[in-house]
């Protein structure tokens, strides 16, 4: 019996990569393969990734880029804590891949976290806090024809997914397994209690046992907290 994983990052080789996070995201799905596992990698829709969907047979790619499926809407948000988003479906080396397709809290110029001068987005705790609801949505079972037994969370940019499985599930879910891992602790997502309400979570997720950090809110101990294995 295979098992299905969903892996939830925000970046990950060969589409879009500022460390090593990338790499061991691009890297999974391949070596768990053998094991009897298939492993859906899901990632925000990034110009950069867009564009490899859009455009995957351009000379100069690298030759796992070529191996990249054509793109298809499976699903769509009309409000993703606010936005328009629609998720999309593909292959790239003949494994699974779903892209968050949120253009107002991806499509910018830039980096994945920080502006055109280095500068960390005002709003990344939103971009990524939505990302990880969109993730949560699939990982639960509310896109048709989507199942997973386990969720694996990637640093404090996926880690809410996990909150959101244990405290906001998706209407007619299933409840899964979770697993967090980090790829670097120095980045944590720490940001101000006052942003809480628009994180679409129940006021018990704002507890020591939840999303709440030194007075503020955490979304990597929140990943932490939710997870079943770190």
């Amino acid at each position: 019996m295979t098992m299905k994983i969903l892996s939830i990052a925000s970046e990950a080789v060969p589409l879009i990569k500022t460390g090593g996070l990338a790499d061991v995201a691009g890297a999974l799905p391949a070596a768990v393969a053998p094991h009897g596992v298939e492993m859906t990698t899901i990632l925000p829709g990034y110009p950069a990734v867009m564009k490899a969907l859009s455009r995957p047979r351009l000379p100069g790619y690298p030759a796992v880029m070529k191996a990249l499926s054509r793109p298809r809407a499976v699903h769509a948000w009309d409000s993703l804590l606010g936005e328009k988003a629609r998720l999309v479906s593909g292959k790239i080396d003949g494994h699974p891949l779903l892209v968050v397709d949120a253009p107002a809290f991806f499509q910018r110029d830039g980096g994945p976290y920080v502006d055109g001068a280095g500068r960390d987005w005002a709003d990344n705790w939103r971009r990524f806090a939505a990302f990880s609801r969109a993730a949560a949505d699939v990982a639960g079972g509310a896109v048709k024809g989507r199942k997973f037994d386990l969720a694996h969370a990637h640093d404090w940019q996926a880690a809410m997914a996990l909150a959101y499985l244990r405290f906001a599930p998706p209407a007619g879910g299933q409840r899964i397994h979770s697993v967090m891992t980090i790829h670097n602790m120095a980045f944590q997502g720490h940001y101000g209690a006052d942003l809480f309400p628009a994180l679409a979570l129940p006021p018990q997720a704002f507890a020591m046992d939840g999303v709440e950090y030194h007075g503020g809110i955490g979304f990597l101990k929140a990943g932490l907290e939710a997870a079943a294995a770190i």
